[in-house]
Parts: C-alpha cells; sequence; structure tokens
C-alpha cells in the first residue's frame, strides 16, 4: 500500500475547499494515520474539521491532538461531538480524562455516571465505576469511594485494582483493621499483587522497623530485579526525612544483590547536590516553551518551583507568568501549576488574585470542616482582640504555664479542643475563665493535625479581624518588643499594614542532656538553642522553608520543617495546609518564634505512646526516631551551635527572627498593655 503523506492530505483538503456538498467530504482513511506522524498536526486538523464529515473516532482523535497541545476548550468542544455522534459513552469516557487530568473532579465525577448510564457493556460499566471510585477518592468522599471500591472488587477478584482502592480507602477512613483483613483476602491475585497490598498498608500503618522488614521480603521476592526495586522506591517514598543513617545503611545492604541504589531523594544530607543537579538539568527553553499541552505545562511549573527553592527568583517570576498567561483559557487547573502561578501573583502584589484562583480550585474538593465532630464542653471565651487556638491531649502538666505565658503576651481568650485527655487536662480547662472548651475522641490525623476543627473557627465571622493564634500546648510565642508591646498592637500592626498572617519560626528548647528532664522544672531547665537554621525560598506561604535546629543536629541530619504561620486575621480565607503552611497570603514584615517544649518529663514514655498511635505525620514514625536519643540520654546536646535563650534579642542577634522599621515605630496603647 502506497504510503500517505502531508502532501497527500493537502490535496484531500484542497479538493475538498474547492468541491460543494458531495463524496469529496468524506475523509480519507488514512488521515488519522498521517497527521498521528505529523510534527505539528493541528493546523491540518483544524481544515479538516471545517471541511470533511467525522464519524466518533475522527472527533476523539482531533480532540486528543487538541488536548495535547493545550487547547482544552476546543478539545472539550470536540468530544462532545463524539456524543452528538451517537457515542455518549466514548464522550463521558474522554470528558472525565481531561477533567481528571485537570483536577476538576466534579465535572469528572458527572462524566463517570453518565458513562454508567450509557455504558454498552459490563466490562466498560465496571470499567467507568473504578474512574468514579477514584474521582470520590480525590474528592474525600471517603464512604462514596470505598462502596464503589467494594463493587470493583466483588465483580473482579482475580485485579488488584479493587482490592487496592478498598485498602486504600479504608486507610484514610483510619480503619486498619479492616484495611488489614481486606488486603489479606485478597486471594485471587498475584503474589507481586499482594506484595503492592502489603506495601500500601505498611506505608498507612507501619514504623521504620515494618518498613525495613517488608524491603528485606521484597528483595527476596521471585521478580525480577527491577519490578523489585520499583517495590522497594514505593515502599520508601517521601519517607527519608525519618530515617537515620543506619537505616539508609541498611537499605542500601539490602538493595546490593538486586542492583538497588539508595539516590538522593533517600539522602536526608543531599538536598543541596541534588537539586542544584536537576537545575542544571532543566532545559532554558522548557520555560518559555511553545508546547502549551498539560504535561509540558507541568513539567515548567516544576522547574519553576526549583527555580523558587533555589532562590532565582526573577527567572522563576518571569516563568510563572509565562505559564499563567498559557493556561489563562483552560477550564480548570492541576495544583501544580496552580500553586506557581498564586505564588508569582502574590510575589508581584496580585494576592487578592492569588486567594481568588485557590478558593475556586478549592471548592472542587469536599469541604474539610469537621466541626461536627467536637461536642463543646464549657465555653467562658473572653471575646477580645486576641485569641488562641489550641487542640490538645494530656497536656495538665504544661497547662498553667501555657495559658499564663499568653495571658502575659495579651491573649485574651482561648478555644481548645480536648482530644481524649486522660490526665485531667479537660476538667483543668473547663473551669478556666477565658477558655472555650470542646471536647472529642476523633482522629486527630484525620482531622489534618487538628486544622479541620479549628480553622473553620478562626475563618468565621465570629473572629473577624481578631489574631487568632494557632499554638499547641509546648508552644510560647514571642516576637521583637514583646516586653513593651502586646499581641493586641501586633493586630493592629498586621491590620495597618494589610497584612493577613504572622510569619514565625520553631525554636526548640533544650537540655544539657536529657536525663535532667525528669528530676527538674523543664521550663528552667531547657535554656538552649541552635543557631544553625536554613532558610530558602518557598512557593506555599510563609514563602520560605527553615530546617536544621537541635533535632535535625542530633539524630543524623534528620529534615524538621520549622517555618510556620502561628497567627492570621480572623475572618481572612486563609487554610492551614498541614501544620507550617497556609494558602496564598501576605504576611508580615515582622517575624516571630515558638519557643517549642518538645522535650519534656515522660519524653521517651510519650514517643512510644505517639508511635503507637499513629496520629502523627507517618504514622508516628517521626517519633520513633526519638528512641535513638535514649540511649545517649545523659550525653550532652550541647556543643558549638548552642546558645543560652534569655530574651527574643537573643534571636534577633542571630538572624532567626526579624523586627522592621515599621514594627519599631509601632505607637502602643499603654492603656489598653495588659502589663
Amino acid at each position: 500500500m502506497q504510503k500517505r503523506t502531508l502532501v497527500d492530505l493537502e490535496g484531500q483538503i484542497t479538493r475538498a475547499e474547492m468541491s460543494g456538498e458531495g463524496a469529496e467530504r468524506q475523509p480519507p482513511a488514512w488521515l488519522s494515520d498521517v497527521l498521528a506522524n505529523s510534527g505539528d498536526p493541528i493546523a491540518a486538523w483544524d481544515r479538516c474539521a471545517k471541511v470533511f464529515t467525522f464519524d466518533f473516532r475522527l472527533w476523539g482523535s482531533y480532540g486528543h491532538a487538541l488536548f495535547r497541545h493545550g487547547r482544552l476548550r476546543d478539545a472539550l468542544a470536540a468530544y462532545q461531538r463524539v456524543e452528538a455522534c451517537g457515542r455518549p459513552d466514548e464522550a463521558s469516557n474522554a470528558l472525565g480524562r481531561v477533567y481528571s487530568r485537570l483536577e476538576d473532579w466534579p465535572a469528572a465525577l458527572r462524566c463517570w455516571f453518565k458513562g454508567m448510564e450509557h455504558s454498552r457493556d459490563e466490562d466498560q460499566r465496571l470499567a467507568f465505576l473504578h474512574r468514579r471510585a477514584e474521582t470520590y477518592f480525590r474528592l474525600g468522599a471517603l464512604d462514596d469511594a470505598l462502596a464503589d471500591f467494594s463493587q470493583v472488587r466483588s465483580a473482579r477478584p482475580y485485579s488488584l485494582s479493587g482490592h487496592y482502592g478498598v485498602v486504600r480507602a479504608l486507610c484514610e477512613l483510619r480503619a486498619f483493621e479492616a484495611a488489614a483483613e481486606a488486603a489479606s483476602s485478597a486471594t485471587m491475585v498475584s503474589v507481586s499483587d499482594r506484595c503492592r497490598l502489603e506495601i500500601l498498608l505498611v506505608r498507612s500503618t507501619g514504623g521504620r522497623n515494618e518498613i525495613i522488614a517488608l524491603a528485606r521480603r521484597l528483595a527476596d521476592l521471585d521478580e525480577e530485579a527491577q519490578v523489585r526495586s520499583e517495590m522497594i522506591r514505593t515502599l520508601l517514598h517521601n519517607r527519608s526525612s525519618y530515617f537515620s543513617q543506619p537505616d539508609l545503611d541498611t537499605i542500601r545492604k539490602i538493595g546490593t544483590e538486586i542492583g538497588f541504589q539508595v539516590d538522593v531523594a533517600l539522602t536526608p544530607d543531599a538536598d543541596d547536590d541534588a537539586e542544584i543537579k536537576l537545575l542544571e538539568a532543566i532545559d532554558p527553553a522548557l520555560l518559555v516553551g511553545e508546547n502549551k499541552g498539560v504535561d509540558a505545562v507541568l513539567a515548567r511549573a516544576k522547574a519553576t518551583r526549583l527555580l523558587v527553592q533555589l532562590g532565582q527568583l526573577d527567572e522563576a517570576r518571569d516563568a510563572a507568568l509565562a505559564i499563567e498567561h498559557d493556561v489563562e483559557s483552560w477550564p480548570a487547573t492541576p495544583r501544580v501549576i496552580a500553586e506557581i502561578i498564586e505564588w508569582g501573583q502574590v510575589e508581584r502584589g496580585n494576592w487578592l488574585q492569588a486567594q481568588a484562583s485557590y478558593w475556586a480550585r478549592r471548592s472542587k474538593f469536599r469541604s474539610t470542616d469537621r466541626r461536627h465532630e467536637l461536642a463543646l464542653v464549657s465555653d467562658s471565651l473572653d471575646p477580645g482582640d486576641v485569641i488562641v487556638f489550641s487542640q490538645m491531649r494530656n497536656e495538665q502538666f504544661n497547662l498553667a504555664d501555657f495559658l499564663g505565658h499568653h495571658r502575659r503576651m495579651g491573649a485574651s481568650g482561648f478555644v481548645i479542643v480536648d482530644n481524649g485527655s486522660t490526665d485531667g487536662s479537660a476538667e483543668y480547662l473547663s473551669t478556666q475563665p477565658d477558655v472555650r472548651l470542646f471536647a472529642t475522641s476523633c482522629s486527630y490525623r484525620r482531622a489534618r493535625a487538628g486544622a479541620d476543627w479549628l480553622d473553620p473557627m478562626a475563618r468565621s465571622s465570629e473572629f473577624a479581624n481578631k489574631l487568632c493564634l494557632r499554638l499547641d500546648a509546648d508552644e510560647r510565642i514571642v516576637f521583637p518588643h514583646c516586653e513593651t508591646r502586646s499581641l493586641t498592637d501586633l493586630r493592629d500592626y498586621m491590620i495597618g499594614m494589610e497584612t493577613q498572617a504572622l510569619r514565625g519560626i520553631l525554636v526548640d528548647l533544650y537540655p544539657v542532656d536529657l536525663n535532667k528532664l525528669e528530676t527538674t522544672n523543664h521550663f528552667t531547665e531547657c535554656r538552649y538553642f541552635d543557631s544553625n537554621f536554613r532558610t530558602r525560598p518557598s512557593v506555599l506561604a510563609p514563602y520560605r522553608e527553615i530546617t536544621g535546629g537541635v533535632r535535625a543536629r542530633a539524630l543524623s541530619g534528620k529534615r524538621q520543617t520549622l517555618g510556620k504561620v502561628p497567627g492570621i486575621l480572623g475572618g481572612s480565607p486563609v487554610e492551614r495546609l498541614g501544620s507550617h503552611r497556609t494558602s496564598p497570603t501576605t504576611v508580615t514584615d515582622v517575624t516571630c518564634a515558638l519557643l517549642h517544649y518538645k522535650f519534656r518529663p515522660g519524653f521517651f514514655q510519650k514517643a512510644i505512646d505517639e508511635e503507637s498511635r499513629k496520629e502523627y505525620a507517618q504514622n508516628g514514625q517521626e517519633w520513633s526516631r526519638y528512641s535513638e536519643l535514649q540511649g545517649r540520654a545523659g550525653a550532652s546536646l550541647v556543643n558549638q551551635d548552642s546558645h543560652v535563650y534569655s530574651s527574643w534579642r537573643d534571636l534577633l542577634e542571630r538572624g532567626i527572627i526579624n523586627t522592621s522599621v515599621g514594627w519599631d515605630e509601632w505607637p502602643t496603647d499603654s492603656a489598653r498593655h495588659p502589663r
């Protein structure tokens, strides 16, 4: 058969354009093949769509080409023509995949429902059902996802997809026993698939020891070395911060026989070298590339994020603006791309636009407001200008100092969630004259470290324009001039400077040695802090990442994120993204510190308890690392990076916090001052 080329197609198009209605309007059978092998087929596709009569297959192929080249609205229109050709199942499939790629989950969900309605056979119905389950999961509708995954599992017990979805949904629901039962019931899948289920389960429930034990067993599987290596990489992904150097040495030893190498992403002290290598690998043309397809723009967004992290901000701003222009006609934007665009908008002073962008994409997910899990115990809240929000569990020995310190700083009231205390904390708090106390036994981890309990309150109109501080019981806020100025003054400064968020840093205070914690007052004994912090820019508020401190030093380079946003103006559209970051906002030019009394009486027992409860990040794996300190609890933690803390000036002198001319000269109202 003669090989057709674009020249042949050009002739066909020209004849069709010159003819009237007739047979020449039928596209040649080889049209798709020729265009698929063309370097830039879009112009030809556009002309063909005008002169030929397309069937559903050609409309689908045209839509795929448009999507790959970033013309997403045109792609969606082409897929809708597939439905007009009498194939609603094919149209729903194509449209749903586009919306999923753009992370517009409600739109994708509508497509999967329609696809199931018009599915032509059971296999197609199950395919739509599985996609609907995945979309429910992404939306945060876990019960709906579990129901759909369960149907897929029942219909296809020999396929991994249904089993995997069920186990994943149950783990997210914190139903770990049920997840383990579901994994063990997957008897009809292959050995390697059962291992994948075990990887998912151990990553969701296991600590360091369980992860390393599974890595050993994966290395001994009767599978190709590449398959075993990929399984081990999946098992270890994003866990490097929680492995000690001996752990990494063990993993290297396990992988030696199968050629598995611990790469830089798994090595705690390799950040700088890894990022420099990645930056050098960036093609400059990529940052201003003409390809506006989703994959290409995602690659540019990731490269731009790296530029931000490495401090190349001018190049990053230009790249972010170019990305913003390239996607302005898209019906939705994936998170990775949107975060870069929103960072660039804040950099240019368009923070209101950045917030609107964030909440537009945030609306495509289920609400994370979990206030329904709280029961009001007592309410003596003083509705003043500064409110401290906190969730606690078994902090009785901390409470008097916590409340007293922040009252002296100017806090007018406290909103506290007690998460199942058994040491009398709730009883003590219920007697305080300025506390609104809630109780819950629900999962701290599922509530995103308590953010889903407290943040919706802080954003409510009740606390509009109040300084809402988010503090843990072992944290004490200090800030420049805090001996003469109150938190109310700081709130007034934020309002005057039109900023919504207070930027801060977590500063660990520690004793000479940990043995002293059991015999002395830990507030007076923990008087040392480190100055070995590293700061670099970030695309998420508070727009900088801070690492270092005594825990990183004492635990073999453990990467400890220390930057925080401890305060926001109530009623503002700022959402916490975990414990250390927020949605787009404006931040203060003056920073505070949270003096962190992490080391406390019963510290090692608490580490054991929290590792068992699995309510912290990575199943409490972080807490398991503190056991390394117990064997050398009598050794001195003090070294050349240690300094004695006496006041906020010690932090200012070492560049750990900063002030500003505006704050230094800000007037105070002595009549309002609490001291």
